[in-house]
């Protein structure tokens, strides 16, 4: 018997459970001690631009998690930050590229996700969203001054496939 552990994973979301459980018990079969399955998921962690929360000097929490987007890691990202402690919740989601002909139906299944959250879609570089957007912008000033003025009760997601080079947004809110 293995035991039990509780633990608080080195990573950021509920997506990564499953993978965590996967890990973990591909370990203990092959007899690593618990402590050491236990110290490496609490210690692991993602590649920039990844899931990265950090709180900017106004206390704006921003998501920073840029690197890349397909439509199950958009989810997972608007539900992590519909989770975070804040009374609004923004995402600034550039396009998800590479789905061919489910390009549309894939843009509208996010948009609807965020509104289902309470999520406040900005839409960057890519009109995909339709009308589930709040608003379209195709510059990190635009979608800066889209934001508006931001405190300690709001929180940003951003989000896009690397064509979007969303990471100059997150660095910007992380700015001021």
């Amino acid at each position: 018997e293995w035991g039990t552990a509780s633990i608080r994973l080195g990573v950021r979301g509920v997506h990564h459970v499953g993978n965590a459980l996967a890990a973990a018990a591909l370990a203990l079969l092959w007899d690593v001690p618990m402590d050491d399955v236990v110290d490496g998921l609490e210690q692991a962690a993602l590649s920039p631009w990844r899931m990265e929360l950090h709180v900017s000097r106004a206390e704006v929490r921003v998501l920073n998690d840029a690197y890349n987007a397909g439509p199950a890691s958009m989810e997972a990202a608007l539900r992590a930050v519909a989770q975070l402690p804040t009374a609004h919740h923004h995402a600034v989601l550039g396009p998800m590229a590479e789905l061919g002909d489910q390009s549309a139906a894939a843009h509208a299944h996010v948009a609807a996700i965020a509104s289902e959250l309470g999520v406040r879609l900005i839409a960057f570089g890519t009109d995909g969203y339709g009308s589930s957007a709040a608003q379209t912008v195709s510059t990190i000033d635009d979608a800066l001054a889209a934001l508006g003025d931001l405190g300690a009760q709001d929180s940003v997601l951003v989000k896009g496939s690397r064509i979007a080079g969303l990471e100059r947004l997150a660095e910007a809110l992380l700015a001021d």
